[in-house]
């Protein structure tokens, strides 16, 4: 399984092209994050190699793969760790990317139910 870190900060509007080996394959996609002040949260939005929207509105939490529930897209699984000492389960304003982390990965083996 390949997996991959991808540099974050806490710029409050950031946009970011991102080239990553899912499943085998290189593929680039462009990815914007944004900090929602009234709510204190951040949510992603993800776009393709030629910045057709493919999601959007995807909260940034940890614990959990992001894009769980868009596996037959197969563009792979996300994953926000909290590497620091924040005492938060979700990255704030001010700790994206040195509290918390984001790694992308192959797509998640969803088991079928028989």
């Amino acid at each position: 399984m390949s997996q991959q870190l991808v540099p974050l900060d806490d710029s409050p509007n950031q946009t970011w092209q991102v080239a990553i080996s899912i499943n085998g394959a290189v593929q680039t996609f462009f990815v914007s994050l944004s900090f929602n002040e009234v709510a204190g949260y951040w949510v992603m939005e993800i776009y393709d190699s030629n910045q057709n929207l493919i999601l959007s509105d995807i909260p940034v939490v940890c614990g959990l793969d992001l894009l769980r529930q868009y596996q037959y897209l197969q563009i792979g699984s996300i994953y926000i760790l909290n590497v620091g000492n924040s005492p938060t389960d979700s990255p704030t304003s001010t700790n994206l990317g040195s509290s918390f982390v984001m790694v992308w990965t192959d797509n998640a083996v969803v088991p079928v139910a028989a």
